[in-house]
């Protein structure tokens, strides 16, 4: 036999606009001086939000203490229904459709035939995400098509149907008609009319699919229990584009999964409990989601500054004889090229050990005259062309004893650096223009 609903006498007259109970005999719609409709006195969010439903009403004092119910996870334990109900609405090409404040309503009538008894369609809401879960699966929207037992003994039936987002924008036509005056009621306490509503899709859906059965509550204050709910398994298709006029003017209207059937009601644990049963459920560590940063192919390089060696990474004086007076240092840049030199035969190559290239090597020369500038080739650098340029000789009384050792070679203007502090490039010949 079907369970009947235990909402007692106080909730019948109590002043609570529950969404599955309104427009029923047990809650009447009210409507207001202005044409209006009276909205909802509890909310999703703070303190007129689910977790605070039982202090806004002495009537609503089960949505802290019942042990069942409703929305709840539906999964293998929950038992389909034995028998397919047999739903009876005829299409109409317009119904009273009203924003209560925390939903949008449909004033529709039918009649719905489930074990034996009949029942009478009152109005039909939506719900944003699901409030059911299909084995801990939610679903961008929910419908609940709200009956009342026709022999007055107050029973309630609640035909849960869930949606999909489709992929192919493909969509069910009764959410497209329920839609088609929609921002009209974007307000709060608006009235205004549906488009055509054909019921017949949702209707074969119901019919011939499989439906989950139990007995819960109200999703919505005053929370009474004894009311049995028929959740359709399989989703029905609703293109992005309803589901975003919908979700904009509901919001969000979803009440927390309770517990399972039985187990106790959350509300009703004592505070320290609770934190342990919520401790309980944290099993890992958060996860630090990476931050996403620029390419380093879009960061210029920094600036590239070029200081002198410290004081401290100067190497020590030589310990052998400086070089004659007569004997000149030049710094020679680079990127500088010697110039052509007419019936010169090639110069001989002062070959140096290897080292890292420095900005300014450093050769020694012996005898070099005003009239006779010296002239060193060195390879270019990188993306200059070869310059060819005279340097002229700069004496120096003192030159720095930056040579270790000077080996004389056979030709009188040219001599070989073995090794120095500052090397020269390989492969660096003297000339004299």
């Amino acid at each position: 036999m079907l369970q009947r609903s235990l909402v007692t006498a106080a909730c019948l007259t109590a002043y609570v606009s529950a969404n599955c109970l309104h427009a029923t005999s047990q809650l009447r719609r009210r409507l207001t001086p202005e044409g209006g409709v009276e909205v909802s006195n509890f909310g999703y969010t703070n303190r007129q939000g689910p977790l605070n439903w039982a202090n806004l009403a002495p009537e609503n004092e089960a949505c802290s203490t019942s042990k069942v119910q409703s929305p709840i996870n539906l999964d293998e334990t929950i038992p389909l229904a034995a028998s397919a109900p047999v739903v009876r609405i005829e299409n109409v090409e317009s119904a009273e459709f009203e924003n209560l404040g925390t939903t949008i309503e449909t004033i529709v009538n039918g009649t719905t035939t489930f074990e034996g008894a009949d029942f009478a369609l009152q109005q039909f809401h939506l719900h944003t995400p699901s409030e059911h879960r299909i084995n801990e699966e939610y679903f961008p929207l929910e419908m609940h098509m709200v009956h009342e037992a026709a022999d007055g003994s107050g029973g309630l039936v609640v035909l849960a149907v869930l949606f999909q987002l489709s992929e192919d924008g493909s969509t069910t036509n009764l959410l497209t008609g329920v839609t088609q005056n929609l921002e009209e009621i974007e307000i709060p306490g608006r009235i205004t009319e549906t488009g055509p509503l054909d019921f017949a899709p949702l209707i074969d859906h119901l019919q011939t699919k499989p439906l989950v059965q139990y007995t819960g509550s109200l999703t919505t204050p005053p929370c009474a229990e004894g009311l049995t709910f028929l959740v359709t398994q399989e989703p029905l298709p609703i293109d992005v584009a309803t589901f975003n006029k919908i979700k904009k003017v509901v919001k969000f209207n979803s009440r927390y999964t309770q517990n399972a059937l039985d187990e106790g009601n959350f509300l009703a644990l004592p505070p320290a409990d609770l934190a342990a049963l919520c401790a309980t459920q944290v099993t890992e560590e958060p996860v630090l989601y990476p931050v996403h940063t620029p390419a380093a192919e879009h960061t210029p390089p920094p600036a590239v500054v070029h200081t002198p060696p410290p004081a401290e990474h100067t190497p020590p004086p030589a310990q052998h004889e400086a070089p004659p007076p007569e004997h000149v240092v030049v710094s020679i840049p680079v990127a500088m090229a010697p110039a052509a030199a007419e019936h010169t035969p090639p110069p001989e190559h002062v070959v140096a050990e290897e080292q890292p290239p420095m900005v300014h090597p450093v050769v020694v020369v012996e005898h070099p005259t005003p009239t006779h500038p010296v002239m060193v080739e060195t390879p270019p650098a990188e993306h200059m062309p070869p310059v060819a340029h005279p340097v002229a000789a700069v004496v120096m009384e003192h030159p720095p004893p930056v040579v270790e050792h000077v080996a004389p070679t056979p030709t009188p203007h040219i001599m070989t650096v073995v090794k120095a502090h500052m090397p020269v490039q390989t492969h660096v010949p003297v000339a004299h223009a």
